[in-house]
């Protein structure tokens, strides 16, 4: 402890509630998309040898097709890909000006870069994702789609570890 800075533990569970509410209450549920992956096709049967579709259909696929032909869904290949998704919820802040340092006068900040705030409990998914849509039961109106601008940090003195923040470069 510090010889003029002392902070006890009942200031920390105000800072950490106030911090968990901010995110709980204010915070956007936001989809992240993570690189899609390949999935053997449901409707016929792998190949393992030729890493490819046999051409044959399997038992209970959902698309029926006569023997000797292509499979309608996967073309052949025996694969497709595979879109994962996940809902965190951040708080973001879309205004540059509250979380750029400024710069000399005739640096402009462009447009479509937000910050946002969340837990770090939810850290290795932001980490993994390729894209976030904020607002996502918003998705079908308005899709603000948004790629990670660097690093996230941790910072906090009060509460370290509880929280990261991240800025982000809209893609779309």
């Amino acid at each position: 402890m510090g010889t003029f800075i002392v902070t006890d533990d009942d200031i920390r569970a105000d800072f950490q509630a106030a911090g968990d509410d901010l995110i709980n209450e204010w915070g956007k549920v936001c989809r992240l998309y993570y690189p899609p992956r390949q999935v053997q096709c449901p409707n016929c049967v792998y190949d393992p040898i030729g890493k490819k579709s046999s051409n044959h259909w399997l038992d209970g696929g959902p698309s029926f097709f006569p023997l000797g032909s292509m499979c309608p869904m996967c073309e052949g290949a025996g694969t497709h890909s595979e879109q994962a998704t996940e809902d965190v919820k951040l708080l973001c802040v879309w205004s540059p000006k509250d979380f750029f340092v400024p710069g000399p006068r005739n640096i402009v900040v462009p447009e479509g870069r937000i910050q946002t705030k969340g837990f770090m409990t939810d850290l290795p998914k932001v980490l993994q994702c390729t894209e976030m849509v904020v607002q996502a039961n918003l998705e079908q109106m308005l899709r603000a789609r948004f790629r990670r601008a660097g690093e996230p940090v941790d910072p906090s003195s009060i509460c370290q570890g509880r929280y990261f923040v991240t800025n982000w470069d809209r893609a779309g």
